[in-house]
Formats: structure tokens, C-alpha cells, sequence
């Protein structure tokens, strides 16, 4: 994959509907009391982050939902995050609260709680393999057993050298690959299910999605693709979902490269934001569309389009990012990374801000970025 295929943007909208211009009219008001307030809080704790757009536009917006909470853990906002002097490792005998990221410094590895604690935890499994936090911050994933730091109960997944590939947006299932083919595990139960055709990702009801991908594949038109539902068991279609983000990406951008879909992951609502390939502007870029009919809800901009970020995933009803900003051997601790918020009403925050050179793990990923 070329360094340019890893590029991505995303851009805004503008409601056309005269029947909400008074709530149209109420919210810009709102976000303008908040840009408002922007300098204040800035000055007080350096977390506040003005958008010049929004990425989930009111004209686009899908079919109404009743208001749910977010889909991930509270997040306690701080201003910076560095490793404590005196690590605690985490507590197998008692109950620590959802987990917000891991992050690694060195050869050490931090889990960081909703109330703010952190302890000393592990890169890796017992017996080797990956590390990955469920969505709702409540299941650590660590080799073959999940951790629910909600309680204390540790569950062993009977499946060898496997790795975690997607969480569903309600933390029931993890899609796993192992030897080559995929299995479907009930977190509740830890009930492991062979899965018919793999996907790349579960949905909250278990079923699988799916899209071509692979040397050889009849790509087609870039800015379009379609997805599969699949019965987990049988592989059996339940519904397609046709995207088509020809009247929202810009010159060559794309969500799809000669090998299909660069990069997916799916978010509460039925909701999924796709990585954006092959941008002038060398940032992240993300595209978010409706799972229910395959609308397009919007595009993801960085906070800062100078800067280069990374898309890292839903949070709650925003999109999460980091900036990469990297020290070298003359400057190691130019400035700190971030991890921000970007909300649908166009408003960032940054939740933490970290040393430059560590990497993190959030919710619902398997991935140190």
C-alpha cells in the first residue's frame, strides 16, 4: 500500500431544510456560546478546540433516534497524561471501573479508568498474542482471557493464537481470526462460534459485514461500495448496503484502493466510518455513512488541517483522533500528542494530551497507534 493510499479528509454540510431553521438558528447559537468559551477553557487547562466544520450535517442526518447514552465509558477530561512514578499493577482481586486507553511508554504499558486511575498492565497475553478493550471500556482483552474490570471475573476464550479484529458496538461480540478462518465469541458467555464467510466487522445483533477484498477484485468505482450482511452460521445475505460518496470526496480521494476497502470500523447507531485513500493533504480524512440505507452523514476534518492525525475510531456520538506529532534524537519532547473528541455539532475537545512519543490503544480497537 503506498503512503498516499494512507491519506484521508473529510468535509461538512449545510441544512437546506427551511422547516428547522429555528433549530437550526438554536444550535448555532449554542455552538457559538461554546467557540465562546473556547479561550477561557483553553487558557485554564490547554483542552478546548475550535472546528471550522462540522462532520455530521443536520440535512444529512439519519431517520430520528431516541437519545441513548454513549456507547463508550465516561471520559474524565485531563489536560496531560504521563506514566506515574510509582506504577500500581492492576488489581486481579477487586473491581477498577471501564477502562478509557491504554497507552505504552517505553517497554512499560498503562490502563487508564474512567475515574482516572492508571495501573501497570501488560502488552501482551499470558501466553503471548494481543491486548484489545471492549467499547463500553468494561471487557481488557489480554491473550486468550477477558478481564471485566467492572468485577473481577476473568473468562478464558477456548481459542488458540487468535487475534481480535472487531468488537460489536454494544461490547456482546468479538469477531476473532485464527489459522485462517474467524470465529464469532459471546462475551457474556464466552461461547465461540465458527464464522461461514469472514467479514470486517460484527454488528450489535451478531451479524457480520462483509465487503470484496483482495488481490484481484473488481474494484470499480472507488467512491462506491457495497456491503454484505451475513448470517454468521450460513453466510446467507441478509441486506446490502450501497455506499456512494461520489458527491462528497474531492479529486482522487476514495474509500476503496485496488485491494478494496482501505480501513472500516463501525460505531453505535448503525453507523460506519470508512478511512479515506489517496488525499492531497497527508492528515487522516474520514467519511461517516449510515449502516440502515448507506447515506452519507459526513466527512471527518482534523482539528488542525496543518497537522498530520489519525482516525481512531467512534466515541460516543464523536469520532476520535490523534495527532501525530513524533520527538526526534534533537527534539524527543517537542510537543505533546492529543486524543480529540470531535463531536457531531462541529465542536473538538481533546481529552488527553500525552508525551510524544508513546502510543495508544482506545476502546473497541486491538491496535497500539
Amino acid at each position: 500500500m503506498r503512503l498516499d493510499d494512507e491519506r484521508e479528509r473529510l468535509a461538512r454540510g449545510i441544512d437546506t431544510d427551511p422547516d428547522r431553521s429555528q433549530i437550526v438558528r438554536r444550535a448555532r447559537r449554542r455552538r457559538a456560546v461554546r467557540l465562546a468559551a473556547a479561550p477561557v477553557l483553553a487558557g485554564l487547562t490547554g483542552l478546548a478546540v475550535a472546528l471550522t466544520a462540522q462532520w455530521w450535517p443536520e440535512a444529512a442526518r439519519p431517520d430520528p433516534t431516541p437519545a441513548a447514552a454513549p456507547s463508550g465509558p465516561p471520559v474524565r477530561v485531563q489536560a496531560t497524561l504521563t506514566p506515574p512514578v510509582d506504577p500500581v499493577a492492576l488489581p486481579p482481586e477487586r473491581a477498577v471501573g471501564p477502562a478509557t486507553l491504554l497507552y505504552r511508554a517505553g517497554d512499560r504499558v498503562y490502563l487508564v479508568t474512567a475515574g482516572g486511575a492508571q495501573y501497570l498492565a501488560s502488552a501482551h497475553g499470558p501466553e503471548g498474542g494481543t491486548v484489545s478493550l471492549s467499547p463500553d471500556g468494561r471487557w481488557y482483552l489480554r491473550g486468550g482471557q477477558l478481564r471485566d474490570l467492572t468485577g473481577t471475573t476473568v473468562r478464558k476464550i477456548e481459542l488458540s493464537f487468535f487475534h481480535p479484529r472487531a468488537w460489536s458496538p454494544n461490547s456482546r461480540w468479538l469477531l476473532a481470526d485464527a489459522s485462517g478462518s474467524q470465529y464469532l465469541v459471546e462475551v457474556l458467555t464466552g461461547r465461540v462460534s465458527p464464522v461461514h464467510t469472514p467479514g470486517i466487522a460484527v454488528l450489535d445483533d451478531g451479524g457480520i459485514l462483509a465487503a470484496d477484498h483482495g488481490e484481484g477484485i473488481d474494484v470499480g468505482d472507488p467512491k462506491k461500495v457495497t456491503l454484505r450482511v451475513l448470517d454468521p452460521a450460513t453466510g446467507q445475505v441478509r441486506r446490502e448496503v450501497a455506499v456512494d460518496a461520489t458527491g462528497v470526496l474531492r479529486g482522487e480521494e476514495a474509500i476503496e484502493g485496488r485491494l478494496g476497502i482501505f480501513r472500516a470500523m463501525v460505531g453505535p447507531h448503525d453507523r460506519i466510518l470508512f478511512v479515506v485513500v489517496g488525499a492531497a493533504n497527508p492528515t487522516m480524512l474520514g467519511l461517516v455513512a449510515s449502516l440502515r440505507d448507506g447515506r452519507i452523514l459526513g466527512r471527518v476534518d482534523p482539528p488542525r488541517p496543518q497537522e498530520h492525525w489519525a482516525l481512531l475510531g467512534f466515541t460516543g456520538q464523536g469520532v476520535l483522533q490523534r495527532s501525530m506529532r513524533f520527538g526526534s534524537s534533537d527534539a524527543p519532547d517537542v510537543a505533546p500528542q492529543e486524543l480529540v473528541a470531535m463531536e457531531p455539532d462541529g465542536v473538538a475537545t481533546s481529552r488527553y494530551q500525552l508525551p510524544s512519543r508513546v502510543e495508544v490503544l482506545v476502546p473497541g480497537s486491538s491496535l497500539f497507534a
